[in-house]
């Protein structure tokens, strides 16, 4: 691959940290971790709870989770496969304090997402809104085995093979 890729994902159960490894391995790139300063319980994440943490910030723009600093270089890459669970229809908060340290003029955002029954639709919709000076690919829900075919069928649309 001749464009220069990184990965980054946030994962609050694990759920997508085992998706994103996966995806690393067989791309042969390096996996960033997004990681809050506070880890999140498991109270933390029940949506049903009005009093919840990540009910409180999804329901709330002006909140930004704290994260951990990232150890990486985070300014040559083309394209940015990004990882994460959907919450309420959309990316988790966390990951657009990622995004926001990053240049995303002309870069590419792949994102992949981990859900009990929602699309990535209106994440990569967000995304776009939010992020305009990048380029959203349209992304996928992924779940289980990352097999050849759907790699191999990804990274075409990208421009990309491996």
């Amino acid at each position: 691959m001749d464009k220069k890729i990184m990965l980054a994902y946030f994962s609050a159960a694990g759920h997508t940290r085992r998706i994103a490894q996966a995806l690393a391995d067989k791309l042969a790139i390096d996996c960033i971790e997004i990681k809050p300063v506070i880890p999140y319980s498991p109270s933390d994440l029940d949506w049903y709870d009005p009093n919840s943490r990540t009910f409180r910030e999804m329901q709330n723009e002006k909140i930004k989770p704290a994260m951990q600093p990232i150890r990486a270089d985070l300014s040559s890459f083309d394209i940015l496969f990004l990882g994460f669970p959907v919450w309420w229809y959309t990316y988790p908060r966390i990951v657009g304090v990622f995004l926001d340290l990053l240049n995303l003029k002309g870069k590419i955002i792949v994102p992949f997402a981990t859900s009990d029954g929602s699309d990535i639709t209106s994440c990569a919709r967000n995304l776009e809104k939010n992020y305009h000076e990048a380029i959203i690919h349209p992304g996928r829900i992924l779940s289980g085995n990352l097999n050849r075919e759907l790699l191999n069928e990804w990274l075409s649309d990208l421009g990309l093979s491996f």
